[in-house]
Order: structure tokens, then sequence, then C-alpha cells
């Protein structure tokens, strides 16, 4: 009987079963990737059109921190932006000097507790309840921006027309993809990033034609006297909630 079974079971090609293995993982992670996006495209607009920020210095610097994690971690990592920062920035309450000096303010107190070894003290003594309402109240910041921002137009009162044609195409599509692909939806995700592009240029083809490629270059960063207050009008909001839902 075993003789029978070895004889009738199929070989297996381990170098075809790493290749099915490896294009599955890239298949998973470009998908994923693209769900961390829904995250960091939206409040990264917002934080270039309503607060000032260089998208070009906010690409680069993402791409460079997500390249430096995942060789230090030997896997894909997600950079997210600093939420309740965006929050509040993009809700009108911080500028971009302020922004600024509140995100180096964070990321030099996270280096300096981890160095410490406080960050596990901390997590032992803070409340889960307060967590919680810290995530509450940021998410209802976000939500209130982003229906605003999907209600009106940047700086204007007029309503966006919500039911447009390409809105009405991107939701059908979308229903129908997520029902076809239903145990493939890496592939719907991709296929509903393609569409999205083709509807935008189908919408608004200059924007390929004024596209463009030019050097970034670094700047210096000057941080005026009113900045300095966005050490404790963002940062004190932001580092219970990086330390507590991130860290």
């Amino acid at each position: 009987m075993d003789a029978a079974c070895d004889i009738t079971a199929r070989p297996v090609n381990p170098a075809l079963e790493r290749g099915r293995l490896r294009a599955r993982f890239l298949l998973t992670e470009a998908a994923g990737s693209f769900g961390d996006l829904g995250t960091f495209v939206p409040i990264t607009v917002g934080m270039v059109q309503i607060v000032g920020f260089d998208a070009g210095t906010v690409l680069l610097c993402t791409g460079l921190a997500c390249i430096a994690a995942g060789l230090v971690f030997r896997t894909p990592m997600p950079i997210q932006p600093m939420k309740a920062l965006a929050a509040l920035a993009i809700a009108g309450g911080l500028t971009a000097d302020q922004v600024g000096v509140a995100g180096l303010t964070v990321g030099l107190c996270m280096l300096l507790m981890g160095a410490m070894g406080a960050i596990s003290w901390l997590d032992r003594v803070v409340p889960r309840s307060v967590l919680r309402g810290l995530q509450m109240a940021v998410a209802l910041q976000l939500l209130r921006s982003g229906v605003r921002l999907a209600l009106f137009a940047p700086g204007s009162e007029v309503l966006r027309p919500l039911w447009g044609a390409d809105g009405l195409l991107v939701v059908g599509v979308t229903v129908v993809l997520i029902l076809l692909l239903r145990r493939r939806l890496g592939w719907a995700a991709l296929a509903l990033i393609v569409i999205g592009f083709t509807v935008a240029y189908v919408k608004q083809p200059g924007l390929l034609q004024s596209a463009g490629v030019t050097l970034w270059r670094p700047r210096r960063a000057v941080f005026d006297v009113s900045a300095i207050s966005g050490l404790w009008l963002g940062g004190l909001a932001q580092i219970p909630l990086t330390l507590l839902n991130s860290v």
C-alpha cells in the first residue's frame, strides 16, 4: 500500500513550490501596501494641499524610511503618518512649522524612551482606557476632516457632485470585483488602483502632461518662535498615541 501511494503521488518540485510561494507573497505584500496607502495617501494629500508640506520631501523620506525598516526587521514594515498631528493640522489647528517641531519632538522622545527602557514600564502603568479614548478622539477628528473634504473642495463651501459618473463607476466596479475575486482579494485591490488611475486620467488628461522629473533638493528647516508651540499643541497629543498604539 505504501509503495502504491508513493508511485501514484505527484513528485514535488522544490524550486517550483518556492517560486509559487514567492509569487503569492509578493502579491499579498503588493495588495497590503495599497491597504497601508489607504491611510497614508489621504493624510499626505491633506498635509500637502492644506498645511503646505513639500510633497517631494514627504514621499522621499517615507520611501527611505520604508527601505530602512525593511532592512532592519527583514520584512515589509508600513511607515504610517502621525495621525494625531495630521488630524490637528488638517483641521486647521497647526501650521507646517508647528507640525515639524512636534514631529521632531515625538521622534526624539521615542528614541530616548527606547534607549532608557521606559516603554515597557509605561505600558504597564498607563490604563487601556486612556489609549481607547485617545484613539477615539483622533478617529473623530480624522472622520470630521474626511467628511468635510469629501463634501466640499478645500477652502470652498460648494458641495462636490457626490453622484457623478466617475463615483458610480468606481463603486460599481468595486462591488463586481469583490464578488468575482472574493477568494483573491489581492488581485481586486491591485485592479482597483489601476481603475482609479484610469478614471483620473480620463477626467483630467492634463495630469500626465503636466507631470515631469526634477531633482529634489534638500532644504534646511528654519522654525520661527511660534513653531515651538507645536511641542505642546501637537507633540503632547501624539506621544501617547505613538507609544501605546504603535510602539
